[in-house]
């Protein structure tokens, strides 16, 4: 959440200096202190972009859950459904599955995921909520379906075809 005000901050000073730009001529910006609320907004973009690509090559998540874990017969497969919102609409949404980044979801988009044992934890990239995390039980062979919306997962919406229990 703070990246996406951080970036809203950046949007506004950007647009205010354009405004300035059109307003009192280029040369006069230019020649003027006011070429600095150009700059510095550039330079947080690069700033953003880069932190984006670091974030996605670190491997970090929750813990995996604690005893013992069976593993299914055969394969669950979940799908993760992003529903479309101007809230991170920029900014892909990361799934994790007992601490190992599962998918990427962009805004209006879904991923399928295989799960391989019966309890699972998901976690999303988000912070500050207790709907970032979801502990399920998945049924063997199973298939189901979880909406997840501005980062959070919406517990209700999911629905196996099987015997799967949420927590």
């Amino acid at each position: 959440m703070r990246i996406l005000i951080w970036l809203g901050i950046c949007v506004i000073w950007l647009i205010i200096t354009i405004v300035a730009f059109f307003r009192e001529g280029f040369s006069t910006v230019m020649n003027s202190d006011k070429a600095w609320g150009l700059i510095v907004p550039l330079l947080s973009f690069i700033g953003f972009f880069i932190y984006m690509k670091l974030a996605k090559k670190a491997e970090v998540g929750p813990p995996e859950p604690e005893g013992e874990n069976a593993s299914l017969d055969a394969l669950a497969k979940l799908t993760i459904i992003r529903d479309s919102s101007i809230v991170g609409a920029i900014v892909p949404t990361v799934v994790f599955l007992n601490g190992q980044q599962a998918c990427s979801i962009k805004n209006g988009e879904s991923a399928v995921i295989e799960l391989t044992q019966k309890h699972n934890v998901l976690m999303t990239n988000a912070t500050g909520s207790s709907k970032v995390r979801i502990e399920f039980d998945a049924p063997s062979g199973g298939v189901g379906s979880l909406h997840v919306k501005a980062n959070e997962f919406q517990a209700k919406t999911l629905v196996w075809k099987g015997d799967g229990q949420v927590r």
